[in-house]
C-alpha cells in the first residue's frame, strides 16, 4: 500500500525522464520514485486530501478516479479547476507507473492534451472527470483495468450529447452485469448490437426524437431487435 499526505504536481512538466519513461518504443528508462516527493522536483497541490492506493497490481480506472477525486475535492477549488494542470496530471501518471507500464500506449494517456481532440485520452484525468459526472454509475465507463484505454470511454466521451445520465444509463442497462460489476464480453466486437452500433442509432435517432428528454429505458425501447440479446 502506498500512502501519500495529499497530492503534487511536477514543477517541470514533461520532462526528458518523464516523456523517455512513458514511451512504449523505450525499455531502457525506470522510474525514479524519489522524485515523486522530492521538493527539487515537486510541490503540493494546496489543500488536497491524503490517500492511499492500496493495491497497483488489480487497480482499476474506477478505483483510481475515486481515490484522486476524494483528494481533490478537500481543496477549495472546484475538481475541473485541475484538469488542464499538466503537472499535477504526469505526477498522478508516475505514481501509477506501475499499472500503466502493463501496456503503455500513446503519450498523451499519461501526459494530458489540452486540446480537444485528445483531452480524453489521459488514463487518469479522463475517469476522474467521468466520477465527477456520474460519481458510482461512472462504473459502466471505469470498470476496467487502468492501463487500457476504455473503448466506451473513447468513443461515447467525444462529445457532450453523449455524456449524460439517459446515455450512462442506456449503456448500463445493456452492457454492464451488476452481479459481476464488469462490463458484458462482446460488447465491442464490431457486429450488429454492439456499442458503436449502439452510439450511431443514437446519433440517427436525434435527428427525428428529442433524445436528450427520454430516459435510458425509454431509449432502450426504442432500439431496434438486434440489441435485444443484451438487454437479456
Amino acid at each position: 500500500m502506498n500512502s501519500y499526505k495529499n497530492i503534487f504536481r511536477f514543477k517541470n512538466t514533461s520532462s526528458d525522464h518523464f516523456m523517455s519513461l512513458f514511451n512504449s518504443r523505450n525499455n531502457t528508462v525506470v522510474p525514479d520514485y524519489h522524485m515523486i516527493l522530492d521538493y527539487e522536483f515537486v510541490e503540493p497541490v494546496k489543500n488536497t486530501g491524503s490517500f492511499e492506493i492500496p493495491n497497483l497490481e488489480n487497480v482499476s480506472s474506477y478505483d483510481a478516479a475515486k481515490i484522486i477525486y476524494t483528494s481533490l475535492k478537500k481543496s477549495k477549488q472546484p475538481v475541473a479547476y485541475y484538469f488542464n494542470d499538466v503537472g499535477m496530471w504526469e505526477w498522478l501518471s508516475y505514481i501509477f507507473y506501475e499499472a500503466h507500464s502493463k501496456n503503455l500506449g500513446e503519450l498523451e494517456r499519461y501526459s494530458p492534451s489540452l486540446s480537444g481532440g485528445k483531452w480524453n485520452r489521459h488514463l487518469l484525468r479522463t475517469p476522474v472527470w467521468l466520477f465527477e459526472i456520474f460519481g458510482n454509475d461512472s462504473k459502466v465507463y471505469l470498470n476496467k483495468d487502468l492501463h487500457v484505454g476504455g473503448d466506451i470511454v473513447e468513443s461515447w466521451c467525444q462529445t457532450s450529447a453523449m455524456i449524460e445520465s439517459n446515455m450512462m444509463q442506456l449503456l448500463t442497462n445493456l452492457y454492464f452485469n451488476n452481479e459481476t460489476q464488469k462490463l458484458k464480453p462482446g460488447i465491442a466486437n464490431k457486429k450488429p448490437g454492439d456499442h458503436r452500433d449502439l452510439l450511431s442509432f443514437i446519433k440517427q435517432l436525434r435527428f427525428t426524437h428529442k433524445v436528450e428528454e427520454m430516459s435510458g429505458e425509454r431509449l432502450a425501447e426504442l432500439l431496434p431487435e438486434r440489441f435485444d440479446k443484451w438487454k437479456e
